[in-house]
């Protein structure tokens, strides 16, 4: 040992680089794992507030959550377009539109990917502005999500939100 190297009581202080290292620190997966649950309750809120502003799309607000190459976004946008051709809004007087996070489980988190699941409930009650009132079928359902996020950077973002057909719009 050197002789110069900082000693306290008889005790030396041992330095190791971890940055690259395969351990992962509980303190910091603990951080991450709050970390990607405020990503994903974050998107939803996003994607909620996307419906209330059409015929408005204003992608800009989507890609702090969203990959802009993933297809969570690319459907989302996809929606969006479709809806706002429709002439469909959620901004109608009284309108009882809303979105709830009802669980979140971050299932895994590996370097670069994670998956959460959750559990959603959305009641979009879409009112037609051509015809003057609500659209049937109105989209009211409670379903589990997978949502698969990759690492940008220090960034996690949605690439995919996989989820079962609607109920409500089967005939």
């Amino acid at each position: 040992m050197d002789e110069d190297y900082p000693e306290v009581g008889g005790y030396h202080l041992l330095v190791q680089d971890r940055r690259h290292s395969s351990e992962v620190n509980p303190q910091t997966l603990a951080t991450t794992r709050e970390h990607i649950e405020m990503v994903v309750a974050a998107c939803m809120d996003a994607e909620f507030e996307a419906y209330k502003t059409l015929p408005l799309i204003d992608e800009k607000k989507l890609l702090p959550w969203y990959a802009s190459n993933g297809t969570a976004y690319k459907d989302l946008i996809h929606t969006l377009q479709k809806v706002t051709q429709r002439s469909w809004t959620l901004t109608n007087f009284h309108n009882p539109s809303t979105k709830r996070l009802i669980s979140m489980t971050v299932k895994e988190i590996r370097e670069g990917t994670t998956v959460v699941r959750t559990t959603e409930y959305w009641y979009l009650r879409w009112w037609s502005t051509v015809e003057g009132k609500y659209r049937n079928p109105y989209y009211r359902e409670t379903s589990h999500h997978t949502y698969v996020l990759k690492q940008h950077g220090d960034d996690w973002l949605i690439e995919e939100n996989i989820q079962p057909p609607s109920l409500s719009n089967r005939q």
